[in-house]
């Protein structure tokens, strides 16, 4: 996933580099640079939350679990932001499959692209799925991040 995220990231940076030269350089800017670029970026980020969630990678405040000295009440705080993470990400992969599926209804597509938005919105919402799979290994996961924090 990471591997898929790192060229997403490069094609966006590329394709704004481009479309930098082309717009002030050259007078002639890809109308679908700005786009594709945000889809990109988008996706990458997407795609690697489970990933970042499952190494616990993903950005987190963790004043707290780094006071707490038990490992039994580090443990339970673990536990406690597994499950405010697991009920958060399975809220919102509902609500992204009912936009999605909208979406499809409707044949909402994206302005200058021509993809119908109801892919990308898809896309978020398994993704959303995958990392409350990630959390529900975390939690049954023996010991899980004592040593990291």
């Amino acid at each position: 996933m990471l591997t898929i995220a790192g060229i997403f990231c490069l094609l966006s940076t590329l394709l704004n580099c481009v479309n930098v030269f082309l717009r002030y350089v050259l007078n002639r800017p890809l109308n679908i640079a700005d786009e594709l670029s945000l889809y990109l970026v988008v996706v990458m980020v997407f795609v690697c939350m489970p990933f970042l969630e499952l190494h616990d990678d993903q950005l987190c405040i963790s004043t707290i679990l780094s006071i707490v000295k038990s490992d039994k009440w580090r443990r339970v705080l673990v536990y406690v932001r597994g499950v405010v993470t697991l009920a958060l990400t399975a809220v919102m992969a509902v609500v992204g499959f009912d936009v999605a599926k909208r979406s499809y209804d409707r044949n909402v597509i994206t302005a200058v692209l021509r993809l119908p938005k109801g892919m990308l919105y898809g896309i978020v919402a398994v993704c959303f799925i995958i990392a409350a799979i990630s959390w529900i290994l975390i939690m049954t996961r023996k010991g899980a991040y004592l040593n990291d924090a």
